[in-house]
């Protein structure tokens, strides 16, 4: 069985040599797993980081940002080119070792599945068991628990951050759709799974740790692209009269998402002042 891991890096060196490292101990105990690296232009030392750390890596680098949905899709068509069976999607900021990626496989009931999603909030740590969409497509959220349950769960989506996806299922749907630059890429294309009959779910056996200090520090362009994508996710998914609703809902989240950073700001203005005097 031919796995290929799909690391997708833009300016990580920060994260990036700790992920480095549990792959490369999952590299040398299968031998039939191979790891492919999409660059998406970093301008800091992420290739070096990842020449230097594990050598046999295939190295693609992107002329600019792609976006992830874009770039991720050249990892996968290389990785089908390649006769790969499982295509494993992971975050250049998550740690998954050995033990935890062999428990990831020993089940393979699921056609697009992850491992349970560990992560800190407020200093405390959570597991994220994958996520719901609402009927109607206007609301999306993960299952989100603050202690481990041994219970394998059949779910709407799984996170990008580390998705396995059997070839069929390519073959079947295509690859992400790229109009979605950040965010929401894996919603969609587990919901286009789903709607093909394939099973998408969480062994909870296995889990992987998500570094999210980048995510509770997003940037206005993240927060762009996070409005964006959710735009055109109810566009694709919402039909009329029901999409009216939808963006309504959409308007006041949005509003909301920058009211919080605008407020984030200011604070920030005041502590500046504060060093100052």
């Amino acid at each position: 069985m031919k796995i290929f891991i799909i690391l997708i890096t833009y300016n990580g060196s920060y994260c990036l040599w700790k992920t480095l490292i549990g792959v490369n101990e999952i590299l040398s105990k299968n031998r039939s797993t191979r790891l492919i690296i999409v660059d998406n232009n970093s301008k800091d030392l992420s290739l070096k980081i990842a020449r230097e750390t594990i050598p046999t890596s295939k190295i693609i680098k992107n002329s600019k940002n792609l976006g992830f949905a874009k770039a991720v899709n050249i990892g996968i068509k290389y990785a089908l080119g390649e006769k790969a069976n499982i295509v494993l999607l992971l975050n250049q900021d998550t740690y998954l070792d050995n033990e935890n990626f062999t428990k990831s496989l020993k089940d393979l009931k699921y056609s697009v599945w992850s491992p349970v999603i560990k992560f800190k909030k407020k200093g405390k740590w959570f597991y994220d068991y994958g996520g719901k969409i609402e009927q109607d497509f206007s609301k999306t959220y993960h299952l989100e628990k603050n202690k481990k349950i041994l219970r394998n769960y059949r779910i709407d989506y799984v996170s990008g951050c580390c998705m396995f996806i059997k070839s069929e299922v390519f073959k079947k749907i295509g690859v992400f759709d790229e109009r979605f630059f950040l965010y929401y890429e894996d919603v969609d294309f587990c919901l286009r799974a789903s709607m093909k009959k394939f099973e998408i779910g969480v062994y909870s056996e296995a889990e992987i740790e998500h570094d999210l200090t980048e995510v509770g520090q997003r940037t206005i362009k993240s927060i762009y692209f996070l409005i964006l994508s959710n735009f055109l996710f109810l566009l694709k998914w919402v039909k009329w009269p029901k999409i009216i609703l939808s963006l309504l809902c959409w308007l006041v989240n949005s509003i909301k998402i920058l009211g919080i950073k605008f407020l984030d700001y200011l604070k920030s203005l005041k502590w500046k002042k504060k060093l100052v005097q």
